[in-house]
């Protein structure tokens, strides 16, 4: 059986998807003019380089972390 797998995604997870998404997306697509291609794989890289940082931040991390727990306590209210 596979294994165990989150219900939901983390933020940082789901960014990284995303991310991957774009860059795949950019090399497939054909573009009009080199110059808009160029543009599209520097935003691409910029998006990444940008999750990369957030999701590897011990401040983003912390702060989830008292997220998790403060909805744990029933701080909350997560149907709102």
């Amino acid at each position: 059986m596979d294994e165990a797998r989150p219900a939901r995604m983390s933020a940082a997870d789901a960014s990284s998807a995303h991310d991957m998404e774009v860059v795949m997306n950019v090399g497939s697509a054909s573009s009009q003019s080199p110059i808009a291609e160029l543009t599209r794989l520097a935003v691409a890289a910029r998006t990444a380089k940008h999750a990369e940082q957030q999701a590897t931040s011990p401040a983003v991390q912390a702060l989830q972390l008292e997220n998790v727990k403060a909805i744990a306590a029933g701080k909350i209210d997560t149907y709102a």
